[in-house]
């Protein structure tokens, strides 16, 4: 496995997917020495947001996606304002804005990020972008 140990993996799943405590709360409750220590981690970590903050199922588009760029300070926040800069094609403005109000709660829950000060120092101020892709309702071939 990459350098995020099974234990790291299974506690930022907890704390980002528990849906009670998500939905339940303002912030997911996160264990106290859980750190992000890579990009490949990070970009985990806001996938897992991401799906504890999916819209709902009865409005699920297939493969909709939405790309957001956002940068981080040291210390895991938000710096500035996030920027959406794609979202599927032909779906309505409702949709769009729908999920993009999904990202903005994922990011708004999940933030501060917990990063190590060795990723911290490496990403502050350096924008990212992440893909966020519902792939509930997706036809299994």
């Amino acid at each position: 496995m990459h350098d995020m140990g099974r234990g790291l993996m299974f506690a930022l799943a907890m704390a980002f997917l528990a849906p009670a405590a998500a939905a339940q709360q303002v912030e997911p409750p996160r264990p106290k020495d859980v750190r992000i220590n890579s990009l490949r981690d990070l970009h985990l970590a806001m996938e897992l947001c991401w799906r504890a903050n999916l819209p709902p199922l009865a409005q699920a588009v297939p493969s909709m996606r939405v790309t957001v760029r956002v940068s981080f300070t040291r210390s895991g926040e938000i710096l500035g304002e996030p920027l959406f800069t794609f979202a599927t094609p032909g779906v309505s403005t409702q949709t769009r804005a729908l999920y993009q109000r999904a990202a903005a709660n994922a990011l708004g829950r999940c933030t501060p990020l917990p990063l190590t000060e060795g990723l911290g120092n490496a990403v502050a101020g350096s924008p990212r972008v992440f893909t966020f892709i519902d792939r509930r309702n997706e036809k299994r071939v």
